[in-house]
């Protein structure tokens, strides 16, 4: 960009924390229960199997990384942001993760 002198706003860590979080979680159809931060939490109330396969189906995806820890997830985080370093943080059954 500076050889090309074009100036660059990068709002992509703005619009995780205003937009991006909320719109997975109403694609996803989960009920939004708070905001904090880069974090927004949503009730799920579905297995871990449900819920991975129902990912899949609304992003159109043919593969998903998954860790599964529980069977049943009453709970999601979710961060459209990297995320990685707010994990001692997440106090959820699941975090989804950019």
């Amino acid at each position: 960009m500076m050889q090309k002198n074009i100036s660059l706003i990068a709002m992509h860590t703005n619009f995780d924390l205003s937009h991006l979080n909320a719109y997975v979680a109403s694609k996803l159809g989960f009920k939004v229960m708070k905001y904090e931060g880069f974090v927004i939490y949503c009730e799920v109330n579905q297995s871990f199997d449900d819920l991975a396969l129902h990912v899949k189906t609304v992003f159109n995806l043919e593969h998903l990384h998954v860790a599964k820890a529980n069977s049943w997830i009453k709970t999601c985080a979710i961060t459209t942001g990297s995320g990685g370093d707010l994990i001692s943080q997440i106090d959820a059954d699941c975090f989804f993760k950019r």
